[in-house]
């Protein structure tokens, strides 16, 4: 009797994490198509020491400053790429060389907070990750998207109009060749 409960709670509970895309990265890819360029229309810099520079509502903030309920992304160079002086970025662009999808059940905290069987004690963080290159900027790796939903099912896919609001006027879209 017990291994019969063991198995139909085991069935339960991995039927409950199992999901469902309500959309797909070529969908991201139908409007941020690889070949696509990243342009830098206003200089930015990245402070001594770091590697990831974040945007927000069109802004630069602080990684502490970000509202994870919204659209952010970072800016990553190579860890190799460290440096203690700052280093500034007034001009060229940096090409789509591949997308993916990262998607992550994110728990606050390490205590369970609820212990009922069928409570959400998690929110689903999704991140599109845009891998770039850039001949006179080999440093810069890629561009990471992330939002934070309450369920799969209110997830949606990033849009253009999604990251030209999160970028600003730091980094625009530019067609593939165009």
């Amino acid at each position: 009797m017990t291994k019969r409960w063991v198995a139909a709670l085991g069935a339960l509970l991995m039927t409950g994490c199992s999901t469902q895309a309500s959309y797909t990265v070529q969908q991201v890819a139908q409007q941020l198509p690889v070949g696509a360029r990243l342009e830098i229309a206003t200089p930015f810099t990245y402070p001594g020491g770091r590697t990831t520079l974040w945007f927000q509502g069109g802004e630069i903030k602080p990684s502490r400053g970000l509202n994870l309920w919204t659209w952010h992304c970072s800016l990553d160079l190579h860890f190799s790429a460290r440096s203690e002086q700052a280093r500034e970025y007034g001009s060229g662009s940096f090409i789509i060389t591949g997308i993916r999808e990262e998607r992550l059940a994110a728990v606050e905290g390490w205590a369970l907070r609820r212990a009922s069987l069928f409570a959400r004690d998690e929110d689903y963080m999704l991140g599109i990750v845009f891998h770039l290159s850039a001949p006179d900027q080999p440093e810069v790796r890629q561009l990471r998207c992330e939002r934070r939903f309450e369920d799969w099912s209110r997830e949606r896919a990033l849009s253009l109009a999604d990251l030209r609001e999160t970028l600003g006027g730091y980094l625009v879209v530019a067609a593939p060749g165009g």
